[in-house]
């Protein structure tokens, strides 16, 4: 209701829709239907700018997550990944990092009683060779892709990658 008095029309997309923002092209890998449970039927976007792969995953878990993985795994490694669900252990399993092989992972996570991030979840993403960021250690993550394909990064805190996540 509150898109619609704003002038803002939902629309509801499915995984091959293609967007293009001037140079920048917008493409929905999953969720390929939608199965009810919430965190599978995230959205999980594949932003393709100045050269850059930048994976948007949602809560994407499960079947979702696996759609994208598959989507991924014929390009090039993902530049930066936003990781699923908080950092959470039931998502960016081992296989989803081996297929879009990312060089740089961000966790939007703050203070939580879910132990979110898991360090499960950090581990697989080093492990995967990405250097890992958390808005919990590094505050805001803003990152900026010129038309020429540099990746220009600013923290609102630390610029200090994430070590290891939360204990559970």
């Amino acid at each position: 209701m509150a898109l619609r008095r704003a002038g803002t029309l939902p629309v509801q997309v499915r995984r091959g829709l293609t967007a293009r923002f001037g140079k920048a092209k917008a493409t929905v890998l999953a969720p390929a239907g939608m199965s009810g449970d919430a965190n599978t039927d995230s959205v999980v976007l594949l932003l393709q700018a100045g050269g850059r792969r930048v994976v948007f995953t949602g809560d994407s878990t499960g079947a979702g997550e696996a759609a994208a993985g598959a989507s991924l795994a014929r390009g090039p490694p993902v530049d930066v990944l936003k990781v699923s669900h908080h950092g959470s252990r039931f998502s960016t399993t081992r296989r989803f990092v081996a297929a879009t092989r990312p060089r740089v992972a961000v966790i939007s996570v703050g203070a939580n009683s879910y132990g979110h991030p898991s360090s499960d979840t950090v581990r697989r993403l080093r492990a995967g060779g990405a250097r890992v960021f958390s808005t919990q250690k590094n505050g805001s993550v803003t990152l900026t892709i010129t038309s020429g394909g540099a990746l220009r990064w600013r923290f609102a805190r630390s610029s200090a990658p994430l070590v290891r996540g939360v204990s559970r």
